[in-house]
């Protein structure tokens, strides 16, 4: 089949040990590093899915900008908020987290999901910015009237 090629965007203190394991396995034509990134978006272009293995997040904004770039996500469930996002087995899979093979398996199994790229710009649209922050003004506003 076609090469799979790994890229983990991002800076962090596991970056000496990812290098080290790259390079034990001989993967260094198969895993890129380009460390930190500003311009997330274009990386989402290249991308065939987006993979999220946190062990916790809030709401991951970057789930919302992939789902945005109509990319399947294959996520851990590291936040109660991700289910809103993402319809696991159609526009995703959700694997327990730490689980390395599950992750593993859900990357390898993505090209199954019948992922609607328009069903998931609309469902991204939802929780953009200007969207979302009247939502929150409101609760806010209703919050404030309840305590006064």
């Amino acid at each position: 089949g076609e090469a799979m090629r790994l890229v983990i965007l991002g800076e962090g203190p596991e970056r000496a040990r990812l290098e080290a394991l790259r390079a034990r396995l001989g993967l260094e034509g198969s895993v890129e590093l380009p460390g930190h990134c500003d311009d997330v978006v274009s990386w989402l272009g290249q991308a065939d899915c987006f993979v999220l293995s946190s062990d916790y997040e809030g709401l991951p904004g970057v789930v919302v900008e992939a789902l945005a770039a109509g990319l399947p996500v294959v996520s851990t469930d590291s936040t109660v908020g991700l289910r809103a996002l993402v319809e696991d087995g159609r526009d995703g899979w959700i694997v327990p987290v730490r689980d390395a093979r599950a992750l593993t398996d859900a990357m390898g199994r993505v090209r199954e999901l019948p992922a609607d790229r328009q069903t998931m710009r609309a469902r991204a649209l939802r929780f953009s910015l200007e969207n979302s922050a009247p939502l929150y003004l409101d609760k806010l506003r209703d919050l404030a009237l309840s305590a006064a």
